[in-house]
């Protein structure tokens, strides 16, 4: 997220024209997806913590959320986007210190 700030911050005010709002790049990921990359990423006994319990108010919420959004102009005017739940994992674990398995 601190790369796309970065990269609005030297954007050409031009290369925007006169719509200034962007949808940053992203990607989908399920949260089995993520539990799976924490057990690849920093091991079993972590990725063990994680319990699902359902819980009506936060799945209000994210029934609002939108399944996909389109980024293609963030991405064609040359924003960064994540492409692996690994590597934000161990970008965290190097940010705050914490080692893998």
């Amino acid at each position: 997220m601190i790369d796309c700030f970065l990269k609005a911050h030297d954007l050409d005010g031009g290369a925007l024209g006169a719509n200034r709002s962007l949808i940053l790049p992203g990607f989908t990921v399920s949260v089995a997806e993520m539990v799976a990359a924490l057990e690849r990423v920093a091991g079993p006994e972590v990725s063990a913590r994680v319990r699902f319990e359902p819980d009506e108010r936060v799945e209000r919420i994210v029934r609002t959320w939108p399944v996909a959004l389109d980024a293609s102009r963030a991405l064609g005017l040359g924003f960064p986007t994540d492409t692996s739940f690994d590597a934000i994992i161990r970008r965290y674990m190097g940010d705050e210190g914490v080692r893998g398995s």
